[in-house]
């Protein structure tokens, strides 16, 4: 299983078609989208796009860019 996690903040004109075209690539990819509370209504996409992906699309919402930080530090000490 590969996961490919995707940081995001106001990406709603980008944000389905990456998804469509990540999710297109390769069946067994698994994709964290992490929404930084964006205004823009990225999550509510996201959201809608899970039924559609069941089990491969997930969605974290972040409160603040910190917390953004925080986890990719926590990544890159644990790939590191």
């Amino acid at each position: 299983m590969v996961l490919i996690i995707i940081p995001t903040y106001n990406e709603r004109e980008n944000i389905e078609s990456m998804i469509r075209t990540l999710m297109g690539l390769n069946p067994d990819w698994h994709l964290l989208i992490i929404d930084d509370s964006s205004p823009d209504g990225t999550g509510i996409i996201v959201q809608n796009l899970q039924s559609e992906y069941s089990q491969r699309l997930f969605l974290e919402t972040r409160r603040s860019e910190e917390h953004t930080s925080e986890l990719q530090s926590h990544w890159y000490i644990s790939y590191a």
